[in-house]
Order: C-alpha cells, then structure tokens, then sequence
C-alpha cells in the first residue's frame, strides 16, 4: 500500500482529518451554550443542526459524482474549518450556521474520501487502509480533546475554538499542496496499474 504514491497521499491525507473538528463540537459548543446562557434546548438545535445536515449533504452526493474527488472534498474542508472558528465567537444565529456548514462540508465529503480510498487503493488493502486511519484518530482525539481544554483554560474558548479552526485549515492546505492529491480522479489512467502493485 505504502508503495503506491496515490495511496499514500491519500491516507496521509484522509487521517486525522477529526482531530481539530471533535474539540470543538465537543466542547467548544458546550462550553458557548453555557456561558451565553442559551440552555439545554438550543444546544440540541446546535448538535441537531450538524447531523440534519449531514445527512443533506449525504443525499447530494448520491445524485453528484465529481472527477477530482479528493480535491472537491478537501475544499469543502476548508469550509468547514472556518466554520470552527465561527462557533467560538458569533451569536447563535451565527453559531447555528456554523454547525449547519460543518454539517454540510461533512456530508459531502465524507462519501468522496471513502469511495476515493476504496476506487484507490487495492482490495487487499483496503481494510489495512481504514485501520491506518481509524487509529490515527482514535490515538490524536484525546490529546486534542485535552489540549482544547488547556488551551481554553489558558486563553478563551474563542482563541481555542480559532486555534483549532486555522490548525485544521493548515492541514487542509498541506493535503491540497500535493499534486498527488489533487490531480487525483477514480478514472484516471494509472489506477489499475497502481493498485495493481500496492503493497
């Protein structure tokens, strides 16, 4: 798998992909309903919010196929990532349509990243693959979710909620400043002779 540059660009790109988005929704969002007093009623609007729509965004994926997969759901990444910083400072309309964005951008792209892996990567691998990215969240979640609440300890939670916002925007830009990935396409040329000789 890791001999395959297109595999590999893309689990490097996939993994972790959590890491700075669970803090906030976490306890970023928790944490703003309680100060402004807004109770328990509109947080469940707030987390509601996220999952209503990514549903929506799910549903649109199954009626749009784009070629560049990997780079149409990293940009709608970026969206998601200044969504975070939104949640750490805006009223609750503001809020609101922050977790509706983060919400979208996931459901959208959460189907092109796994149909990416699975057209991408080999058979044989492909579990391998998802293992890799499963436990790079799995092992990153709880430092991040501690580090959040140093941080907001420290500072506030809207420099935390910010901190968290630019550090998945940087990641973001890191996985686009590939080539690899975003020339990426599920028709390309050189899939089957790649997957042929991953491992």
């Amino acid at each position: 798998m890791w001999r395959t540059p297109r595999a590999r660009h893309l689990v490097i790109a996939v993994a972790g992909l959590n890491v700075f988005v669970w803090p906030v929704i976490a306890v970023g969002l928790v944490l703003r309903t309680t100060a402004q007093g807004w109770g328990a009623a509109a947080l469940g609007v707030l987390m509601g919010s996220i999952g209503a729509a990514a549903l929506v965004g799910t549903l649109v994926m199954l009626r749009w196929r784009p070629q560049r997969v990997v780079l149409v759901a990293l940009l709608f990444l970026l969206a998601q990532a200044v969504s975070l910083v939104v949640i750490g400072f805006a009223p609750f309309t503001g809020v609101l349509a922050a977790t509706l964005t983060a919400g979208l951008t996931a459901g959208l792209a959460s189907p092109l990243l796994a149909g990416a892996l699975q057209a991408t990567i080999d058979d044989a691998y492909v579990a391998r693959a998802g293992s890799v990215i499963d436990l790079s969240d799995s092992a990153l979640m709880p430092l991040s979710l501690a580090g959040f609440g140093i941080l907001v300890e420290a500072t506030s939670v809207t420099v935390a909620c910010a901190v968290c916002g630019a550090a998945f925007l940087l990641q973001l830009c890191v996985a686009l400043s590939r080539r690899q990935v975003r020339t990426m396409r599920l028709d390309g040329p050189d899939r089957n002779e790649e997957t042929t000789t991953a491992g």
